[in-house]
């Protein structure tokens, strides 16, 4: 989904719903995990997002996190998925 799109309102983000706090967040596009970020204020930085249209997403997953631990957990959650998408790129014979 492009920035077009979302402007345009075929992009619906329920808000109401967000929980407001900091964590970690996951956009995805059409299944596919294509960016993780860190916030303080999760909501915040997904409308921020969407006004930039600098990536394209349509779902959007979150895990709160204490402040002082969202860098450290965003790293290490980075690390993992990397590794697993590694592995599943290895073809065994």
């Amino acid at each position: 989904m492009t920035r077009e799109d979302r402007l345009n309102g075929d992009f619906t983000l329920d808000i109401k719903n967000m929980e407001f706090g900091s964590g970690v967040y996951f956009l995805y596009n059409k299944g596919e995990l294509v960016y993780i970020g860190k916030a303080t204020n999760i909501t915040r930085r997904i409308v921020d997002h969407v006004e930039e249209g600098t990536k394209e997403f349509d779902t959007v997953r979150y895990t709160k996190i204490p402040v002082d631990s969202i860098t450290s957990v965003e790293t290490e959650l980075i690390k993992i998925i990397s590794l697993l998408q590694k592995s599943r790129s290895l073809q065994l014979f």
